[in-house]
């Protein structure tokens, strides 16, 4: 099922996403007024990426109205990037983290941006692709452990979904990782459903899609 949108490019929305991935990208970006490392990745591979990790989320579908079918009832999955709705999960946190991007640069945050609040269940299938793209770029950009210096690969692209946006991870004492199966089936169903979409997509990702497509290959 192919996606029955596409971008629209002349909106404002389009035009900040664009900054947003530009300044992310850089080798370093200005923010609260430090220079910081940036994650060095043109903003095409960014989006490749993104659209990897909204397809394997989607099951495909890449609609921006997607609802996890099986998820706790108030705490589902929603979007292009499945943020759990409710008060202090994952939808929450993003909205809370684009926020605090757009502060450290100075910049007003846009109206779009409170709709989505504690009256709303913090659901953000109501937004639209642009503003779902740039609150999973607000997301891991204010996220101190994650950064997409790495999504070009195979392998890089797999670990940053794995460990800064499933994290399903079980711990026990002394950090043991206690679900070892779920994650290594997690893995791998991740690179299936990223392989078969490359395929099936990726013929407008140029080196992105040969390259990747080598790496999961020469893993077999």
């Amino acid at each position: 099922m192919a996606r029955d949108w596409e971008f629209d490019t002349e909106s404002s929305d389009y035009s900040m996403l664009q900054d947003i991935l530009s300044d992310l990208g850089g080798e370093t970006r200005a923010f609260g007024g430090k220079d910081i490392k940036g994650w060095n990745q043109d903003p095409d591979t960014l989006m490749n990426a993104m659209r990897l990790i909204s397809l394997h989320e989607t099951g495909g579908t890449e609609s921006p109205t997607q609802m996890q079918l099986k998820g706790k009832e108030g705490q589902e999955g929603m979007g292009l990037f499945q943020y759990e709705k409710g008060e202090g999960h994952g939808a929450h946190t993003a909205i809370n983290r684009l926020g605090s991007y757009f502060e450290g640069r100075g910049m007003d945050a846009p109206e779009w941006l409170s709709s989505v609040n504690e009256e709303s269940g913090w659901d953000v299938s109501s937004l639209s692709p642009s503003q779902q793209y740039m609150l999973f770029l607000g997301d891991k950009a204010l996220d101190p452990t994650a950064h997409m210096r790495d999504v070009d690969t195979a392998g890089g692209l797999r670990d940053f979904w794995e460990k800064e946006h499933w994290a399903g991870h079980k711990y026990g004492e002394n950090n043991q990782l206690l679900n070892p199966e779920v994650v290594k089936a997690r893995q791998e169903s991740f690179d299936e459903t990223i392989e078969h979409n490359l395929k099936k997509h990726g013929d407008s990702m140029g080196f992105f899609k040969d390259t990747m497509l080598d790496q999961l290959a020469s893993k077999k």
